[in-house]
């Protein structure tokens, strides 16, 4: 079990949730553009679409079941701030710090 702050834990808990589905997932975020608070470029959007253009809620939606996310998910990987009562305050900002030194240690 890890010692890091439950927002730490939970990115290194998605990340590695990342390495056992797709191991080269890392590669492919670009982190120029990383913004967990952005549907558009939060990591799985990236990786697997945005789900608020037109057409990519399905692929995402897909993406999502047959990697076992749901919204419930979320935030105990570190792909949203929701559902981490323990981390009230911190800000997307903040958890896109995290992914991005999560990221940068894959590489």
């Amino acid at each position: 079990m890890s010692s890091a702050p439950p927002l730490e834990s939970a990115v290194e808990n998605g990340a590695k949730w990342l390495d056992g589905i797709d191991p080269d997932w890392a590669s492919r975020v670009d982190l120029d553009r990383l913004e967990l608070g952005c549907t558009r470029w939060c990591v799985l959007a990236q990786l697997y679409g945005n789900p608020t253009e037109p057409g990519k809620a399905d692929q995402f939606g897909r993406a999502a079941t047959a990697k076992r996310l749901n919204e419930k998910k979320l935030g105990k990987r570190g792909f949203d701030l929701r559902d981490l009562d323990e981390e009230e305050g911190r800000t997307y900002g903040e958890l896109t710090q995290i992914w991005r030194s999560e990221i940068e240690k894959r590489r």
